[in-house]
């Protein structure tokens, strides 16, 4: 299992691979603010989940 270190420094180049920043990811999970989503207990699971499924589609190199 990757480390959490490791989860966000490939959720940071997804977001820049998919020209995607905090508002957006925020507003695809219902939140209204990118602020709302970096302050939800639920965040590390949804970006856990975010990299998980992106690294499934685009193969485990892409990240």
């Amino acid at each position: 299992m990757a480390t959490k270190d490791d989860i966000e420094r490939k959720y940071k180049i997804m977001k820049l691979k998919l020209n995607a920043g905090d508002d957006e990811v925020s507003n695809w999970f219902g939140y209204k603010t990118a602020a709302a989503f970096r302050a939800s207990s639920a965040r590390n699971r949804i970006v856990e989940g975010m990299v998980t499924l992106y690294e499934k589609i685009k193969g485990p190199e892409s990240l």
